[in-house]
């Protein structure tokens, strides 16, 4: 039995979030939102990572079948934030 955090990436010039996932932990989803960056060169992460950021949207506990929800959402970080890539 798990609590996963609920998240979600906002397209800052869309006007939309996208739709939610469930992470392990913040932590691992801010991994895959980095890799995303970072990575993933057919992304649009990696391609404008200033236009996006990642927040978490709450709890869900596979036990109860429950959300946890928080709002507002909490911001994780921006895409900015986390570009690493060798020059």
């Amino acid at each position: 039995m798990a609590k996963y955090t609920v998240c979600t990436v906002l397209d800052m010039v869309a006007g939309q979030y996208g739709r939610p996932f469930f992470a392990v932990s913040e932590g691992s989803a801010l991994r895959g939102f980095a890799d995303e960056v970072n990575q993933n060169t057919e992304s649009m992460l990696y391609k404008h990572p200033s236009d996006f950021q990642l927040f978490m949207l709450g709890e869900f506990d596979d036990a109860t079948a429950q959300f946890e929800l928080i709002s507002p959402p909490k911001l994780i970080v921006s895409g900015a934030a986390v570009v690493n890539r060798p020059e």
